[in-house]
């Protein structure tokens, strides 16, 4: 299982209407050949939830994470069924509690592992 260095970037996207700071998240991820577990920590408030999306098709690759309490909580969300020895770049998008994207991140790049 390879662990990865925390990434930290910042989050743009963020409409004007939203008096919320922008998404400045630290991620760490679980790497295997099919699936990938990434953690991350939100430094907004006011979020209804996460989700990770295929940065080249626009995919959602997973059912919606529900939102943390507070500001700077870990969520880990697990992305199952993806293909051994490929690179994917995924985002992650905040979700307001109406179900709108809040924020979209800048992509995290990696490369599931050979079977």
């Amino acid at each position: 299982t390879a662990v990865s260095e925390a990434i930290e970037f910042t989050t743009e996207g963020e409409p004007a209407e939203v008096e919320l700071p922008a998404v400045n998240d630290l991620h760490r991820w679980r790497l295997r050949a099919t699936s990938v577990k990434i953690s991350f920590s939100d430094q907004s408030e006011g979020e209804g939830g996460f989700r990770f999306i295929n940065e080249a098709t626009g995919e959602q690759l997973r059912d919606d994470l529900p939102a943390t309490e507070g500001v700077g909580v870990a969520s880990i969300g697990r992305i199952t069924g993806l293909n051994s020895n490929t690179t994917y770049r995924v985002q992650i998008q905040t979700l307001r509690p109406n179900g709108t994207v809040g924020a979209t991140s800048e992509a995290i790049e990696f490369t599931t592992l050979a079977e």
